[in-house]
């Protein structure tokens, strides 16, 4: 297990922090609804409680339990699932209805809602090469125009991912039922980030859904920047109508993460200064597992944290954190 150490300073003045000036890396223009007050606070919790209260905060959950925990449908279907000791969660499972008449509803996938979402997430597990199908099976039922992909297909010599949709300009995969997957377009311009442009065709219906890697997140561990998630979130919530899929290898670890990120974000923005606790154990009861390592946890705050920072959020204090292996 990689340990991490998380410090936090409050300090009037100063223009110090951690991966040279954040301030040059965030171009776009988002902002916390007017309530920064409400992000001071946050800030200064997590600054006043530090890094030891989050990892107490972390243990606690290790052995939190949903009421809801019957994996009945993963239980049956081990084939299916990627890792024997992810479950997946009946209760907010997501079913498989098309096309209609199927009798094969199982995938590894788990809807997460939170009172302040516009719209759903949509958590699954990397497809192995006998679930792609199922996978997209997903995409074209629940009208999914946002893909954010956390993993490489390989990593560390072992296989995380299939290859699932098609890498090359104007390149074709069909599926069973008629759907057909087209590459449009991809850009490789951010040394973090691949963009593929795709269309889904099933009969005389098509759809465009962008898929976005994030191809430096390494498995079990934090990335080097805290500020990419929000550049892939931003995605998500102009798509709205729509549920997004998220997924890396297992569905848990660092997609959870990505989503507690945004849990918190949306608080913030809605002016409550959340319960990280409780945030995340509302996060687990939807997504068996998710958030899967302390380190994790600690870059959920993290990041918010340099966010509020970039943004000016805190508007009379500097804000200094820094994660040290």
């Amino acid at each position: 297990m990689i340990h991490h150490q998380l410090q936090v300073e409050v300090r009037k003045n100063s223009t110090g922090s951690l991966w040279g000036s954040i301030g040059n890396l965030v171009d776009f223009h988002w902002r916390f609804a007017g309530f920064p007050l409400d992000v001071q606070k946050f800030v200064h919790k997590v600054s006043h409680e530090g890094l030891h209260s989050l990892r107490q905060q972390y243990n606690e959950l290790r052995t939190f339990t949903p009421s809801n925990f019957a994996h009945a449908a993963s239980d049956m279907n081990p084939t299916k699932c990627r890792y024997k000791d992810i479950i997946c969660l009946d209760a907010s499972r997501v079913v498989l209805q098309w096309p209609a008449g199927t009798t094969e509803d199982f995938v590894h996938a788990n809807w997460v809602t939170h009172e302040l979402f516009e719209n759903r997430f949509i958590c699954s597990q990397a497809p192995l090469d006998s679930t792609i199908g199922d996978f997209w099976r997903i995409c074209w039922q629940e009208n999914v125009r946002q893909i954010i992909m956390l993993c490489r297909c390989e990593e560390l010599g072992k296989a995380k991912c299939a290859q699932y949709w098609p890498v090359e300009v104007d390149e074709q995969k069909t599926m069973t039922y008629g759907l057909t997957i087209t590459c449009q377009k991809i850009d490789r311009s951010d040394k973090n980030f691949i963009h593929t442009r795709l269309l889904l065709t099933c009969g005389q219906e098509s759809r465009r859904v962008d898929h976005r890697q994030w191809t430096t997140w390494p498995d079990k561990s934090v990335p080097q920047t805290p500020l990419a998630p929000f550049r892939l979130l931003q995605y998500t919530r102009k798509q709205n109508k729509y549920p997004s899929l998220i997924h890396c290898s297992a569905g848990v670890g660092r997609t959870g993460t990505m989503v507690a990120i945004e849990m918190i974000y949306k608080s913030l923005s809605s002016g409550i200064v959340p319960d990280s606790s409780r945030l995340l154990q509302n996060l687990r009861s939807q997504r068996h597992l998710a958030v899967q390592t302390e380190d994790q946890y600690v870059y959920c705050h993290y990041a918010i944290i340099q966010f509020a920072y970039a943004k000016k959020m805190a508007a009379k204090h500097d804000v200094k954190c820094r994660l040290t292996s």
